[in-house]
């Protein structure tokens, strides 16, 4: 299952986007939305309109103020294929019988309180 990856964009509509950083590549602002429910082994975020040839990683910037209790990491395609990465879910807390900290979110969990994530990517 996929979701979704937008550009972000500053007040007057423009992109969030560095110019080339010499060992970095470009920095860009993304609004992740996940899908309603979480697929075992991580949802695929393309970032190939971003990023066209190599996503380096990324991370979150800012979070909902209620993030349900979970947590996300990017993990790399093979080669930084910006298509194909993937988004993982976590639990942080331990608040269910069903779930501990840091375990991955089991399968169909709906993701709703986490609606809009705002991550900063590296890539080329």
């Amino acid at each position: 299952m996929a979701i979704a990856g937008t550009q972000g964009l500053d007040a007057n509509g423009g992109t969030i986007k560095s110019g080339n950083i010499p060992g970095i590549g470009w920095q860009a602002v993304v609004n992740v939305v996940h899908t309603v429910t979480y697929a075992t082994g991580g949802q695929t975020l393309d970032l190939s309109l971003i990023f066209p040839s190599e996503v380096y990683g990324g991370h979150p910037i800012s979070d909902t103020e209620d993030d349900g209790g979970y947590k996300s990491c990017y993990v790399l395609a093979a080669a930084g294929a910006p298509a194909t990465g993937i988004v993982q879910m976590y639990y942080v807390d331990a608040n269910n019988v069903a779930d501990a900290p840091f375990v991955e979110v089991a399968d169909m969990t709906a993701l709703t309180a986490i609606d809009g994530q705002r991550w900063i990517f590296w890539g080329r």
